[in-house]
């Protein structure tokens, strides 16, 4: 004889049973998701912030390559699955901060640490040359921005990488620039805003003293910023 309550509980059981491993398979496959689009965002980051400056240098291949090997320990398979996204990056149409946005929207508990070790990445790539870029220091720092981290703690990082490091952002304000425009637009600004606080142009206005003391520092920051710049972009 059948034992209803029995086969009642025991089919009550197996239907929660069963929920219980789809949901979990299901978490299961949300997980994988986001992990792989981690992979994905991170290495196409990689791959786009090396070719900044144009080619990628062997120091920049090394330094990628011994994040795989050693700082997550991937296995051949999925090295030549992190080369071949880090490849197809450099020439991807996909900007460089939807990769980051992305990476941090697929994070499941927002640790810094972790992100601060993105960052570290990023800047280990970008110092790969020893030389300081204004265009992938800007990259890095969209990166600082979309995760939230203090710009304060990023200087630090950047002063660790780049000793020496000037900061030209204020350099490029004086003379109303940006560190992306061209060498020609940055000496044609320098020629104009000299021009206009030049102190033989000033002196012949005869101008009151205050504003002719003021347009000589005004000068004179023109002309450091433009040194300064000419010495970073070497020219």
């Amino acid at each position: 004889m059948y034992n209803f309550a029995a086969l009642l509980m025991g089919a009550a059981i197996g239907s929660v049973t069963s929920l219980w491993f789809r949901q979990k398979f299901a978490d299961t496959i949300e997980m994988a998701k986001k992990q792989g689009t981690m992979f994905l965002t991170l290495f196409s980051m990689l791959g786009i912030l090396a070719k900044a400056d144009g080619a990628v240098t062997k120091a920049e291949v090394d330094i990628v390559d011994d994040y795989m090997k050693n700082g997550l320990g991937l296995d051949p398979d999925n090295r030549q699955l992190a080369h071949a996204i880090f490849q197809g990056a450099k020439n991807s149409n996909v900007p460089f901060e939807k990769h980051a946005q992305k990476f941090y929207s697929a994070l499941e508990e927002i640790k810094q640490e972790e992100l601060l070790g993105v960052i570290e990445l990023l800047l280990r790539v970008a110092s790969a040359g020893g030389k300081y870029s204004a265009k992938k220091d800007k990259m890095i720092l969209s990166v600082v921005r979309i995760f939230r981290i203090d710009s304060d703690i990023y200087d630090e990082m950047k002063t660790h990488h780049f000793p020496n490091f000037i900061d030209t952002e204020k350099h490029y304000a004086i003379l109303k620039c940006e560190p992306t425009d061209s060498i020609a637009k940055i000496k044609a600004r320098y020629r104009r805003l000299a021009a206009d606080y030049h102190p033989d142009k000033i002196q012949s206005k005869q101008l009151p003293e205050e504003f002719m003391k003021f347009a000589n520092q005004k000068f004179q920051q023109i002309q450091a910023a433009y040194e300064t710049i000419k010495k970073e972009r070497g020219f």
